[in-house]
């Protein structure tokens, strides 16, 4: 059975509710999952060209879909293009606190950490499923 990127968030609102670093960190990174897959969806959807990626470098295909959303082609519609660049610039907040939670395990989390990411994933989802 495939999951689907809400499952996802559901998931990662339930281990918030275990409490624990163990469970803040796993997340963390499954919001950053739930709203790159619903990311990807949304550009195939919507966008009818893709937007540049701008130069390639570190992050692969994350950062690449970062940079493709945060320079949408010149042809999108005004309003869908903001919205491009505003995903974009969410999905980059919520990739660099992954990153933190589940390679720099030395580092401690920031009180609330997760709490933002869940916040953050939600608003970016519910953006994501407005008309367009």
């Amino acid at each position: 059975m495939a999951v689907t990127p809400g499952e996802l968030a559901v998931w990662a609102d339930t281990a918030l509710q275990g409490g624990g670093e163990c469970n803040e960190r796993a997340a963390i990174s499954r919001h950053y999952y739930a709203v790159y897959h619903r990311a990807l969806e949304w550009e195939r959807a919507t966008l009818p060209h893709l937007g540049n990626p701008v130069a390639p470098g570190p992050g692969g295909m994350h950062q690449e879909l970062i940079n493709r959303l945060k320079s949408p082609d010149g042809r999108i519609k005004a309003e869908i293009a903001k919205r491009s660049k505003f995903a974009g610039a969410r999905l980059a907040i919520l990739k660099a606190r992954r990153t933190l939670a589940d390679y720099k395990l030395g580092e401690p989390l920031v009180p609330g950490e997760a709490a933002n990411q869940q916040a953050v994933t939600r608003a970016q989802l519910a953006d994501f499923d407005l008309p367009g």
